[in-house]
């Protein structure tokens, strides 16, 4: 049983981070990055209840593999725009089950 209750308080805090992605989105400076990065949080955040539903983790994995390209652009874009590369950072939570 704390399993599962782990399992779900993990997504539960994955869905949080992700919502606080979300609401820090300037819908109006942002133009279609916002809204682009909006629909990819709101699609992540449905992956993520679905898969605590069902106690599906491919699902997780999933949306781990996608956060994780999302990061790399981010670094990638960082460097672009300064020169300077940000550290390789590990995954905040592990949802692994």
């Amino acid at each position: 049983m704390a399993n599962i209750e782990s399992f779900s308080s993990d997504v539960l805090r994955a869905e949080e981070i992700i919502t606080e992605l979300q609401v820090s989105l300037d819908m109006e400076k942002g133009g279609e990055i916002a809204r682009n990065l909006m629909s990819l949080y709101l699609y992540f955040n449905d992956q993520l209840r679905s898969a605590n539903i069902s106690k599906n983790k491919e699902k997780i994995d999933s949306v781990l593999n996608m956060m994780s390209q999302l990061a790399d652009s981010w670094r990638q874009a960082a460097e672009k725009s300064n020169g300077t590369v940000p550290p390789q950072s590990q995954p905040a939570l592990n949802i692994e089950g």
